[in-house]
């Protein structure tokens, strides 16, 4: 019965050696595809790390101008004062209606001082001898006091964060 489980053993262990010896050859003929693979990409491989080199760069450059996009954005918001859609775009309809009244007013004033033979004025009387139609007077009073408004909120603003 010695002689039945030692022949078994024997047996098994022909089979192992088979099965190993086999394994080891497919081994080494996947070991010799893969150099050959590697001998012809070995005259691309420059290409490939300048790829790789500017794909990484490129990358970067992406996230980089992404994060200064996002910044730039933050501060055009901080800078035009509101956070709201409605808020920025009520902000944007003053300003539009404020500045042809503006454009006017200093195109009167520019006409005033610039007038052939006239003596120039000081400009505080030049101011006090503006005549405008009621109505145009009234918006340009107005937009001096809101941009006046808006600048002491924003020295406000300033002036309380520090």
């Amino acid at each position: 019965m010695r002689e039945v489980t030692l022949n078994q053993t024997i047996q098994e262990l022909k089979t192992m050696i088979v099965h190993l010896e086999k394994d080891k050859e497919a081994l080494s003929s996947q070991l010799e595809e893969n150099w050959k693979r590697i001998k012809k990409i070995e005259p691309f491989r420059d290409v490939l790390d300048n790829f790789q080199m500017e794909k990484k760069f490129l990358l970067d450059r992406d996230k980089y101008t992404s994060e200064q996009m996002e910044r730039l954005t933050k501060e055009a918001i901080k800078n035009m004062g509101h956070q709201n859609h409605r808020q920025k775009v009520k902000y944007v309809k003053t300003l539009k209606k404020i500045a042809p009244v503006i454009a006017t007013a200093q195109c009167d004033s520019s006409k005033m001082t610039q007038t052939p033979g006239e003596p120039r004025i000081p400009f505080k009387e030049e101011r006090r001898q503006i005549s405008c139609p009621g109505e145009i007077r009234q918006e340009y009073e107005a937009a001096i006091q809101l941009i006046q408004q808006k600048k002491g909120r924003t020295g406000k603003e300033r002036g309380g964060g520090q």
